[in-house]
């Protein structure tokens, strides 16, 4: 048979009294779930002896219930304090974690930034030679440019001057033609018995006209 303690029936009589409701046998058995009434009723009667008894001496409660409470109470705040020490040793392990990832995360971040920085100054010092380069290569084509320009200034001045020459070359040939043809009129009015004689005076030169048609 289940076990009907002094100490369960008092609680179960202040439970009740605490609601309002009158600690009767059959309520305080409905409370505890156990026991009979030949149990509970003489420890019923003495708690509630001992409960007038402490009302009447100005006790809400029996000292020796009281030291009980204390004691739960301490032990229920011991219990509660040893959990919050417990949450503020993770929560401050946890901040230890997140502010050694964040420095971590840091120290990644400068050498990233460390890298980066030494990758632009490669980039620049390229870019600074490939300018000098283009310009260099700018300047050589626009010398090419100037010496082809001049090169054809040049050739255009020959054949201008070889143009002129050639008609130069076309008047004199006209001009000796024509020099020809009044040497040859001049010769033919000479009369054939008196030879035309021309460096040594005494080497005739025979001279050959075409009869005036």
């Amino acid at each position: 048979m289940a076990t009907v303690t002094k100490e369960t029936v008092r609680a179960a009589i202040i439970r009740l009294q605490a609601n309002g409701e009158e600690p009767t046998n059959a309520k305080i058995r409905a409370v505890l779930t156990k026991g009979s009434f030949a149990q509970i009723t003489p420890l019923r009667q003495e708690v509630l002896d001992e409960l007038k008894a402490a009302r009447a001496a100005g006790e809400l409660v029996p000292s020796d219930l009281r030291a009980r409470f204390e004691w739960s109470l301490i032990d229920l705040w011991e219990s509660a304090r040893a959990q919050a020490e417990r949450r503020a040793k993770a929560d401050w392990a946890e901040a230890d974690a997140a502010e050694k990832r964040a420095t971590e995360r840091a120290d990644g971040l400068v050498s990233e930034v460390a890298a980066l920085r030494q990758r632009l100054g490669e980039v620049e010092a390229i870019l600074v030679d490939r300018t000098a380069q283009l310009k260099a290569s700018i300047e050589s084509e626009r010398e090419a440019v100037l010496e082809e320009r001049e090169t054809r200034r040049r050739w255009d001045e020959a054949a201008k001057a070889l143009s002129a020459a050639q008609d130069q070359i076309v008047a004199l040939e006209h001009a000796q033609v024509q020099a020809d043809e009044r040497l040859l009129a001049l010769i033919a009015r000479v009369p054939q018995s008196e030879p035309v004689t021309f460096g040594e005076a005494d080497t005739p030169l025979p001279i050959t006209t075409k009869p005036p048609g």
